[in-house]
């Protein structure tokens, strides 16, 4: 378990551990996320939210949040980022309260599709107005992907850009390459969710953790706003 560091609270005085909270949005960002708390030791909580029912109900995660009951039936987003947007603005209320008292929210999600295209931004925005830090980690289609997909993610990454603090995106076709595997192969997904989990676990562990090198939340604010990579 990572030993925590107090700060201030400037609101009542009282010293507090940092709350960051993880979560996975669609199928792509609720898989990522499962690799990330099942490989890690982060004292935080991990989330998956999604549209689809059944794919939700399978996930290992312990904290579920199902969006779109009315937009979507339970059945997915189906690729339709509008979908996913409506499903997402069903859910902002219970959203709200599980970002409540949040410093930093750290969302994963796999743009292309209609959940993590079209409802991660509208959660992202929503947890900036909870006062949080917003990161979105997000991983592009394949580069055999239809036209339609690679349209989607790129338009996804521009509203994510405006909703969020900063965005960090990993296409995959690189990992598949450092793997030499087939595009599809399960090793060549596994190391991007390995990758990703690794880079987001040490940054939480600079933060929360005690280092020779003090870096305090209000440094990693300043880094991360308005700072957006590929």
């Amino acid at each position: 378990m990572i030993q925590q560091v107090d700060y201030e609270n400037d609101a009542t005085g009282a010293l507090r551990p940092i709350q960051i909270r993880f979560f996975g949005v669609g199928d792509a960002g609720c898989k990522a996320l499962e690799h990330l708390a099942a490989r890690t030791l982060l004292d935080a909580t991990y989330t998956a939210v999604n549209t689809d029912a059944m794919s939700l109900h399978q996930c290992q995660l312990d904290r579920k949040l199902h969006i779109g009951q009315r937009a979507t039936h339970g059945l997915g987003a189906g690729g339709d980022m509008e979908a996913g947007r409506a499903a997402a603005e069903e859910g902002l209320e219970r959203m709200r309260a599980l970002c409540r008292g949040a410093d930093m929210v750290i969302f994963f999600t796999g743009l292309g599709g209609g959940t993590g295209g079209g409802a991660t931004p509208v959660l992202a925005r929503l947890a900036r107005e909870c006062d949080a830090l917003v990161l979105v980690v997000a991983t592009l289609p394949f580069e055999f992907e239809c036209a339609h997909r690679h349209r989607a993610a790129a338009g996804a990454v521009e509203q994510l850009k405006a909703a969020a603090d900063a965005v960090l995106t990993f296409p995959l076709a690189k990992f598949h390459k450092l793997a030499g595997e087939h595009p599809l192969a399960v090793p060549g997904i596994t190391m991007a969710h390995e990758f990703i989990a690794q880079a987001v676990a040490g940054l939480a562990r600079l933060i929360r953790g005690p280092h020779c090198i003090k870096l305090d939340f209000a440094h990693v604010r300043r880094a991360f706003l308005g700072r957006h990579a590929e």
